[in-house]
């Protein structure tokens, strides 16, 4: 009976190798087909994780103390989607260590640069000791131009300039392109796009002299490719709350670096 099934394994298996050139062709495009779409299957589900996050998650804000007020602004990572609690995301960690702190979080999931301008009008000219802005990731996949970018970003940096007294910093988001929800022919292409559009950001920035923290680094020196099952969240682009501790981290230096004292 053992050596029956063995023989059908061996003749079974026989049968699924190509016999010559026009078959291993075949064989070799239905396999790339298959992968490509289980690539593409696994995508869609933790994209829909990553909606679902997106939904689940309130920005972290806390007004009730007597403290310097702090400002946080832009996209999903200033909102802190992927952390695992509130306490883990930018402004938790800010409010921890600054027990005394007012902070105000008028960020938003899916924010674009070009947002930050309706998240400011909110404020009514309020001003602030402290304002940090973290946002370019959706610009990057909205392929929002860079000539657009670089305009709104003109418009945008002077006028927090202006309600902080110059205490701005600009987080430039992680490389997208080592997210690990993509498949490698999408990474390839984020990865050019991210290098390009966190460039204006950088260019800006500097104009204006507002200190950024740049995340963006090639995967040999990206904490985050070299470990992305801890620093991703589940639906494999924003940061967990590993992942925002790293960012913390590093904001925590600058901050230091700048003479920024809450």
């Amino acid at each position: 009976m053992t050596q029956n099934i063995l023989n059908w394994l061996t003749d079974f298996t026989k049968s699924l190798v190509p016999t010559n050139n026009e078959e291993l062709i075949v064989f070799l495009i239905n396999s790339a087909i298959t992968l490509l779409v289980i690539r593409i299957v696994s995508m869609i589900v933790r994209l829909s994780k990553n909606k679902i996050l997106g939904l689940t998650t309130a920005p972290f804000s806390r007004t009730d103390t007597s403290g310097k007020k702090i400002l946080i602004l832009g996209d999903s990572t200033a909102v802190g989607t992927g952390a695992s609690r509130p306490e883990d995301t930018i402004a938790g960690r800010l409010a921890h260590d600054f027990p005394e702190a007012r902070i105000y979080n008028k960020a938003e999931n899916g924010g674009l640069v070009g947002n930050l301008n309706n998240q400011i009008k909110e404020l009514n000219n309020e001003t602030f000791d402290f304002i940090i802005v973290s946002a370019g990731g959706n610009d990057v996949w909205h392929m929002t131009r860079l000539k657009k970018l670089r305009k709104q970003l003109n418009e945008i940096i002077p006028q927090l300039t202006k309600l902080s007294d110059h205490r701005v910093i600009f987080l430039i988001y992680n490389n997208i392109g080592s997210a690990p929800i993509f498949p490698s022919i999408i990474q390839h292409f984020l990865k050019k796009r991210c290098h390009k559009v966190q460039g204006v950001i950088r260019e800006v920035t500097y104009e204006y002299e507002v200190p950024t923290i740049n995340l963006f680094s090639k995967d040999r020196n990206n904490p985050f490719a070299k470990d992305p099952d801890s620093l991703f969240a589940t639906d494999g682009i924003h940061p967990s709350s590993e992942g925002y501790r790293l960012w913390y981290n590093r904001l925590w230096r600058k901050m230091s670096e700048n003479g920024y004292h809450i």
